[in-house]
């Protein structure tokens, strides 16, 4: 009876040994399926409306290109300020559902030298691209009117750095923008919407804009000739600072001009606007860290 005992506890022992090696096994298992998902994967967090998510780091993310379109089958619709500063990347994808990519959000990137731009961007922050001193290459999957509404801060334009726009054809390539023409529908040309556009040489402002934006075309150094339509009341500082070949703009309406100068308000002489050559100077160095408008 005594060796049937202890016949029985043996196999006892051994079958919970079987037991704990399994589950031991099966925690292995785990483990490393959740170690080997948390490689290469950027940091998220679920947007208020449960709809969407905004990307907030570089994770344990190791790749130098960046592709940023949709997380757990719902769209990435934000980038955080700061999400990417200083980080290690070469090229960034941004997909159609990015709507908002956020202050110094690629700023020290010294690495990148593209970024391809997808249709839904509204809003480009501060600083977005400071210190990004090898981007070259930008590409927009939009349209120039589209362009024309986002919304840039100062140093928030990738043109500023690439100096370039290549915008998506009906092929599916990208051609390279050299004039600008400025669709009908628009009415405001927002901050720095044009800044750094060196490859343009031609730009058509239409009837229907008001207001042309702060360092809206500064640095389009192709640019040599240009007609600031009647329908302009407005002109932001430094709108067209560093164009410095522009030797000849045509003010349709030359009169009622002022400038705002430390608060005080200043005539612009009319007989001299009228004057082509000196409406170019007046724009570009004379009077270019003012802001102009017509006086009511």
């Amino acid at each position: 009876m005594k060796r049937i005992f202890t016949l029985i506890l043996a196999l006892l022992l051994v079958c919970a040994c079987f037991v704990a090696c399994d589950k031991g096994s099966d925690q292995e298992t785990e483990s490393s399926t959740t170690t080997e998902a948390a490689v290469d994967e950027l940091a998220y967090k679920l947007n208020a409306d449960g709809k969407g998510y905004t990307v907030t780091g570089i994770g344990t993310y190791t790749k130098t290109d960046l592709v940023i379109d949709t997380y757990k089958d719902l769209p990435v619709t934000e980038i955080d300020a700061y999400a990417f500063k200083g980080k290690n990347i070469t090229s960034v994808t941004l997909g159609d559902s990015v709507t908002k990519v956020g202050n110094q959000a690629f700023s020290g990137c010294k690495s990148l030298k593209s970024i391809t731009i997808g249709t839904g961007i509204t809003d480009m922050g501060f600083f977005t691209f400071d210190g990004c001193a090898v981007l070259t290459d930008v590409y927009y999957n939009g349209t120039l009117e589209s362009w024309c509404n986002i919304s840039f801060g100062d140093a928030g334009n990738p043109v500023w750095r690439a100096k370039k726009l290549q915008i998506e054809n009906a092929s599916g390539g990208y051609d390279p923008v050299t004039e600008i023409v400025i669709p009908e529908t628009v009415t405001v040309i927002k901050d720095f919407a044009f800044e750094g556009f060196e490859s343009v040489t031609k730009v058509v402002i239409p009837n229907t804009v008001t207001s042309i934006g702060e360092s809206a075309f500064a640095n389009c150094a192709g640019i040599t000739t240009l007609t600031i339509p009647s329908s302009v009341t407005e002109i932001k500082v430094q709108a067209f600072k560093g164009c410095t070949n522009l030797k000849s703009v045509d003010f349709q309406n030359a009169e009622n001009w002022a400038r705002t100068k430390a608060g005080n308000e200043l005539s612009i002489s009319s007989s001299e606007l009228k004057k082509p050559a000196e409406a170019a100077k007046f724009l570009t160095t004379t009077f270019v860290e003012d802001a102009w408008q017509i006086k009511k």
